[in-house]
């Protein structure tokens, strides 16, 4: 079976996933960027020196840096990537429109069995429209419901159009296919769960000898938005501080919103990396939390969960979206509910005061990571029978 994968970056967990199913099929993978510079969490690449439109293996093996390289080079030559240059996102601009026909032309010549596009943005709905109708279609949508603060009309709109589509969806939570299969009308035996395993890519960054685990020390990383609830984590410290000596709260990360950091500025206890935290920083962070902590109003999936479970550290989260599903309660994580900073605090205090507890945690995510249901084996085997379903039903 040849496959293509066509994403919007997200790179953090496709590579993980190409890897793993390029043992199962022939891949290839094209990463559709724009303007001078991508910055996402796995990398930050200089486009400067590529031209619009494909470019080859070579030159988008020199953009991707050396530790990209390096994990794709495990496939053994199983995976090829091509990166697709838009000068900028502008939906009606007519160069762009000329390269979502050129990027469809490269894709239809090359006559594969499925095209699985991954991630959403207008580009692929232009490019999903000139496709052949007779390759099988996958489309991996990562925010089934969009965020708080994050849900605009225009990408309303697109999702509105997947009920015309003749695609089949991958989600990566339970939780919300219902609501997406109401909302946007699309056909219930073309909707799939599928997991996304363990970010074992950052792995790749890791630079030297481990940092010491420090046993006080709280995590949380990540794109600042509001649906990051980062104000209840704030007053969860003040809380927590009083009950646990010597507690460290490292909140890594710029916000894009007002937040007001003000009250922790002067306080010890807390650390705020006020910008983008570059993967061998994350690395250390991580070597370095006790345990990680996901304080959402509202979510999907997470990849910072995800990236965390990567490290076998135990993860402190809402039960919002799909993260129960991910969080088993006292075995690899605990759950309290949204925007209650007194239960946030209480379950950051029982868990740095129970070592033993954090460490048993670890052991049950390493073992799911790697023989059970978080197994990149078996969630490229799950994509696999998707494509499979695709193909027979096209």
């Amino acid at each position: 079976m040849r496959v293509a994968i066509v994403t919007t970056g997200l790179l953090d967990s496709l590579l993980p996933l190409a890897k793993y199913l390029s043992k199962k099929v022939s891949l290839d993978i094209y990463v559709s960027l724009y303007g001078q510079k991508y910055v996402e969490s796995v990398g930050v690449f200089d486009l400067s020196g590529l031209q619009e439109g494909m470019n080859s293996e070579e030159q988008s093996a020199r953009v991707l840096g050396p530790e990209l390289q390096q994990y794709i080079k495990e496939s053994k030559g199983r995976i090829r990537l091509k990166l697709f240059k838009y000068p900028n996102l502008k939906i009606f601009n007519r160069r762009n429109f000329q390269l979502h026909r050129q990027f469809a032309r490269e894709l239809n010549r090359e006559q594969y069995d499925v095209v699985h596009l991954n991630g959403y943005r207008g580009a692929q709905m232009f490019l999903y429209g000139f496709l052949k109708r007779s390759v099988a279609k996958v489309w991996t949508v990562h925010d089934p419901i969009l965020h708080s603060g994050e849900d605009k009309w225009q990408t309303r709109l697109a999702y509105r159009s997947y009920r015309f589509l003749k695609a089949h969806f991958i989600l990566h939570n339970k939780q919300q296919m219902p609501l997406f299969i109401q909302k946007y009308k699309v056909k219930p035996s073309r909707c799939h769960f599928v997991a996304f395993g363990p970010l074992e890519i950052f792995k790749a960054f890791k630079k030297g000898e481990p940092k010491a685990r420090q046993d006080k020390m709280v995590l949380f990383w990540g794109r600042i938005s509001p649906y990051k609830g980062v104000e209840y984590l704030i007053e969860a410290g003040k809380i927590a501080k009083q009950k646990v000596q010597g507690l460290k709260i490292v909140i890594a990360g710029k916000p894009n919103y007002h937040l007001d950091t003000s009250a922790i500025e002067q306080d010890p206890t807390f650390e705020h990396i006020n910008g983008f935290v570059e993967n061998p920083q994350l690395v250390d962070l991580l070597e370095q939390s006790a345990l990680v902590v996901c304080p959402y109003t509202d979510a999907t999936q997470s990849g910072v969960l995800m990236t965390a479970y990567a490290f076998n550290k135990p993860v402190l989260a809402t039960a919002v979206g799909g993260l129960p599903e991910v969080i088993e309660e006292g075995r690899t994580g605990r759950l309290v509910p949204p925007k209650d900073s007194q239960a946030l605090a209480d379950a950051i205090v029982e868990m740095i005061e129970n070592p033993t507890e954090l460490k048993n945690m670890s052991r049950n995510i390493e073992a799911l990571s790697q023989d059970g249901r978080f197994s990149w084996d078996t969630i490229a085997q799950e994509t696999l029978e998707v494509y499979q379903q695709a193909i027979k039903e096209k």
